[in-house]
């Protein structure tokens, strides 16, 4: 596949971000950096998208794809569960039963340095989630629910690590959109109820 060919999984976006110029770095200015902690496993998956469709430079440039055309708006519009959200970001992985001798190899985490055009959108994304969390735990304070629900605050750095599991569940397992798939109550559903 060419640099320029249009990839499928990923339609136009707005600020063509992935697009390379000829010296191989990106057409946009200085972008912020900060670390984000993530799977080891999913970091690997999105190590193996860079270099199978060499449209992108490098990590950053697939996770600011992906949160410009898929997750973000679908956060803006509530098109995702909290409680699903919560579920697989909020939880650390590897913190099981006391005395747990065994360690599970999946859970092992890395870090990414993640630079983007800018992490305002990102953090917005972050406040909208933390507003739906609450609205999520007063829904079951009134109502009860018997699945666990973590408590969980969301920072900027946790839309970054939900576009990673993403990205990494649907190139390895097929699952598009984890966070807003087989979905019994979206964030939208909240908002409406609340106001």
């Amino acid at each position: 596949m060419s640099e320029n060919a249009p990839n499928q999984d990923y339609p136009e976006s707005r600020r063509n971000f992935a697009q390379k110029d000829s010296f191989g770095g990106n057409r946009s200015g200085r972008k912020e950096k900060r670390g984000v902690s993530v799977r080891q496993k999913d970091k690997t998956e999105l190590q193996r998208i860079v270099a199978e469709r060499r449209l992108y430079a490098g990590i950053p440039q697939v996770l600011w794809d992906y949160l410009d055309r898929s997750l973000l708006g679908r956060i803006q519009q509530g098109r995702y569960s909290p409680r699903k959200f919560a579920v697989e970001i909020g939880q650390r992985p590897g913190r099981g039963q006391r005395g747990e001798k065994e360690h599970d190899r999946s859970c092992e985490r890395t870090d990414v340095q993640a630079r983007f055009p800018s992490w305002a959108e990102v953090e917005e994304a972050a406040r909208l989630v933390n507003a739906d969390l609450d609205r999520f735990d007063r829904r079951l304070a009134r109502r009860g629910s018997v699945f666990p629900f973590p408590f969980f605050r969301c920072e900027a750095q946790g839309i970054v690590q939900a576009a990673m599991r993403e990205i990494a569940t649907a190139n390895r397992e097929g699952k598009e959109k984890l966070l807003s798939t087989n979905v019994v109550l979206e964030a939208r559903d909240l908002r409406e109820a609340v106001g």
